[in-house]
Parts: C-alpha cells; structure tokens; sequence
C-alpha cells in the first residue's frame, strides 16, 4: 500500500529514526504502513511528536464511532480524499469502490456493507474490526441459524457468554460488605 507516494518502510528504520515504539498487537505491515504515516511530511513541515501519537491512536484502536464518523477520522489521519481512497480501493480488489460511495458512506447517506468496511479498513491500513459496525455484523452473523445453523449459533452465543462470564470473574471484584443488622421495629 502506498500513502501519498511514499511506499511502506522498514518498521524498525522509522522506529529507530523517529525513536518511536510500535503499538502492542499491530502488525509488522500495519505497523510499517502507519509509520510511514508519522513519518512523512506534509508541505514540508515535520510531524509534532503529539500529532504522530494521535495518529498511532486513532489507527492502532478500535472505534466505537458510527462508521461515517470513523472513516472521516482516518481519512484525515492519512491525509486521503474521497478520490485518492477509491483509488487505493480499486487497486486492492480490481473492482473497488467509487468516491461518490465512499462519501456517501462517510456523511451516513448509506450503510456499509461488511465487503464495504474490510475494503477501505485495508486501504486506511486498518483491521476491520476497527468498525463498530463490522464488528456488530460479524457477531450478528455468527450468531444467526440461518448462516451458520442453530448448533452452530449456540455455540457461538455459549462461548460469547462463557468469555464475557470469564472476564468478569477475573476482573477486580469489590470487597464483600460488612453484614448490617436491621433496627427492628
């Protein structure tokens, strides 16, 4: 992937030059890709170190934005317009996506398809799952009979279950409160 003509570099070059760490959980390619963000300048003026951070945190973390709203953040971290985002599209899959869509999409005038948000969450160097709503219809269809068979859709939902129940028993419990006695009347 290429972000404004500059080709995806070495993640440990950039680490070292720009003395930056790559993010926990972010692959080599992300990572580089996001790197190469940070590190190019625009209009001839460096990056400030709060800027680059911002950067790493929009694109490293999930959103919890609706889509439009989230695609208008990284488009802005990556410095893309609606015509250089389709373009990354159509070279991703041959077919892509036109910028009227993807303004569409954008300003809330259509809503996205999972197709839709794996494409340009590749072309902004992001996992899908960085879309509330790819992750929401992702759970929805592993959660649906019709897709995946009634066994299967339990299954998913008991394992659902069974991670949120884990979580909360590992989690920091409040100390048990002292019994009261009640005043009798």
């Amino acid at each position: 992937m290429r972000w404004h003509g500059v080709s995806r570099c070495s993640v440990w070059q950039v680490c070292y030059h720009e003395g930056t760490n790559v993010p926990a959980g972010v692959g080599a390619a992300a990572a580089g890709d996001l790197l190469c963000l940070i590190a190019r300048t625009r209009e001839g003026n460096e990056p400030d170190h709060e800027s680059q951070q911002r950067q790493i945190q929009i694109m490293t973390a999930n959103s919890d934005r609706p889509f439009g709203e989230a695609l208008r953040v990284l488009m802005q971290a990556g410095g893309l317009t609606y015509r250089s985002l389709a373009q990354a599209t159509r070279e991703l899959d041959g077919k892509g996506m036109t910028h009227a869509h993807i303004n569409m999409l954008a300003n809330g005038r259509d809503k996205p398809s999972m197709r839709a948000m794996a494409l340009i969450a590749e072309a902004c160097g992001v996992a899908p799952d960085y879309f509330a709503e790819y992750r929401l219809a992702a759970a929805m269809r592993e959660l649906d009979p019709g897709e995946v068979g009634l066994e299967q859709a339990l299954a998913n939902l008991n394992a659902r279950l069974g991670k949120r129940r884990g979580s909360a028993a590992t989690g920091r419990r409040a100390p048990p409160r002292p019994a009261r006695s009640r005043p009798t009347r």
